[in-house]
């Protein structure tokens, strides 16, 4: 056969070949799906997927990011990015967590938890996770706890005023606790319980209390200073309304004797501060981890404005277990 023969038949299978390859990986494009765009990094659904697979065992080992609802429309997705935005933030900052920085952080859990290596990987088999993954997860980890350091906790701040409020509502049931108050009164003549508006005359009450302008219609509220006051002295019906409220906060209007009446806590006391003084550190834990929960999500919110974000299928769904 001519050498035309040979060379004719050896483009035909470089064709054929290619066409296959092709075909294959137009298939595979159609099988892992782009979900989202973070700048210029893909999430595919197959990322997206693996991260809901294992989404518990994510939770195990890093349970100060993998903490939210995961009902909520493209969380799985989200985290992914979130990742990605603060390990660009804490870039921008010089600050890379490196794979020595990782293996020391792996390691310090083995020598605390008694493990050697083949223990290690067995237990991550167990939890359908690879050693690969985890490693990723750690690194996740240590980036999340520099970031939150630098650019979380300086914002937040727990006032010991925020202290006692909290203890005082965790306290609104005990009876083994007393209160002495600051009060200062405010009543209005009604008819029936039903013929002024509460809502409204509390509304009235606090912008007095704040302005000192009253509207017409609310021209006869009488405002009473009443001073110091150990809880014992005040009616049964009166210490329940005051008991869960903190101070600077205003009670609902109660009816009694023809009269609307909320009281303005100036001070609150508990009688039994030691109570107090010991429950400071756990309230202030609780406390922080609410409010950098809050300011966690203003801030990502915030900075997600300054990255070209885009999502495809709206709403995405990721495949469940």
């Amino acid at each position: 056969m001519s050498k035309q023969y040979y060379f004719f038949k050896l483009l035909s299978l470089s064709f054929l070949s290619f066409s296959i390859l092709t075909s294959l990986k137009s298939e595979a494009v159609l099988i892992d799906k782009t979900l989202a765009i973070f700048n210029e990094q893909i999430i595919t659904q197959s990322m997206t997927q693996r991260v809901r697979d294992t989404y518990e065992t994510r939770k195990f080992l890093a349970p100060h990011i993998y903490t939210n609802d995961t009902s909520k429309p493209n969380y799985f997705i989200d985290l992914i990015i979130n990742r990605f935005l603060i390990r660009d933030k804490l870039k921008k900052a010089g600050i890379e967590i490196s794979d020595r920085a990782v293996d020391d952080r792996i390691n310090m859990i083995k020598s605390n938890f008694k493990l050697n290596h083949d223990q290690l990987l067995s237990f991550l088999d167990n939890k359908g996770i690879s050693y690969k993954e985890y490693f990723e997860v750690m690194r996740e980890g240590i980036e999340y706890q520099q970031f939150f350091l630098k650019h979380i906790t300086p914002l937040v701040n727990v006032s010991d005023q925020e202290l006692k409020n909290l203890f005082i509502k965790k306290q609104s049931t005990n009876k083994t606790i007393s209160f002495s108050y600051y009060l200062v009164s405010y009543s209005f003549q009604s008819k029936t319980e039903s013929t002024v508006n509460k809502k409204k005359l509390l509304d009235v009450i606090k912008k007095y209390h704040t302005t000192g302008i009253l509207p017409s219609s609310f021209s006869n509220l009488e405002k009473l200073d009443l001073g110091d006051l150990n809880e014992e002295a005040l009616s049964k019906n009166i210490q329940t309304i005051l008991k869960p409220l903190g101070e600077g906060e205003f009670s609902f209007p109660y009816y009694s004797n023809g009269k609307l009446t909320s009281f303005f806590i100036k001070e609150k006391n508990l009688k039994e501060s030691n109570s107090f003084k010991n429950s400071k550190k756990v309230l202030k834990e609780e406390l922080f981890g609410k409010k950098s929960k809050k300011v966690m999500t203003s801030w990502i919110k915030r900075e997600r404005n300054q990255y070209h974000i885009k999502y495809f299928l709206n709403p995405l769904k990721v495949k469940s277990k």
